[in-house]
């Protein structure tokens, strides 16, 4: 059996979008981005050479950024985040 849905927009690069069948897909939000981010450290962590130093980097950069943001939504002060960033 094949598993196959019509893309009518949306969805390849994570904006959401509606597929058929199926029907609407909502965009990721941070506990997805979280997700990618730590299974992209995860396998950064097998590979050797520079490129895989600028992954891994890349990768903690982004889910300290998500962290950052989800934490700055939920009410942390500036000063709170701030201090966060200098441990």
């Amino acid at each position: 059996m094949k598993a196959a849905v019509w893309i009518l927009f949306g969805v390849i690069q994570d904006g959401g979008g509606f597929t058929v069948p199926g029907g609407p897909v909502p965009p990721w939000g941070p506990r997805e981005a979280l997700l990618l981010a730590s299974v992209a450290h995860l396998l950064a962590e097998k590979l050797e050479g520079k490129q895989a130093d600028a992954l891994r980097r890349t990768s903690l950069k982004t889910l300290a950024s998500i962290a950052l943001g989800q934490l700055s939504r939920e009410g942390a002060s500036r000063d709170e985040l701030f201090a966060l960033v200098q441990r």
